[in-house]
């Protein structure tokens, strides 16, 4: 697996400060997320902190992949939660023809 871009490292470590200050600004929810990406992508010009959001997302974004690759444990769990899933799936498929089979019997039913 090749890696298709790089993480601005240096980026992230220089606004350090600013994106602690956004963490903490979200955490006691003194403003939204959708706010402040707002305000972020509507400021004029060239936002350093800007970059530096996207940049910390590709980090965040990543690092999910490479632990799937590597645990073995969680492989098997988002197997376990995809085949739970497709059962769910198809036990509501069996059921809807059910219900309206049942619907369609107790309409026709009342008049006899």
């Amino acid at each position: 697996m090749r890696p298709v871009g790089h993480v601005n490292l240096q980026a992230i470590i220089d606004e350090k400060d600013n994106i602690d200050r956004i963490v903490a600004t979200l955490g006691l929810k003194e403003m939204t997320q959708g706010t402040l990406i707002r305000k972020l992508c509507t400021s004029t010009g060239s936002n350093p902190t800007r970059r530096t959001i996207f940049e910390y997302d590709k980090l965040v974004r990543s690092s999910y992949p490479l632990r799937y690759l590597r645990d073995a444990k969680l492989q098997r769990t988002v197997h376990r939660a995809q085949n739970l899933d497709i059962e769910i799936t198809h036990q509501c498929g069996r059921l809807i023809p059910s219900v309206i089979v049942f619907y369609n019997f107790a309409i026709l039913s009342r008049p006899l």
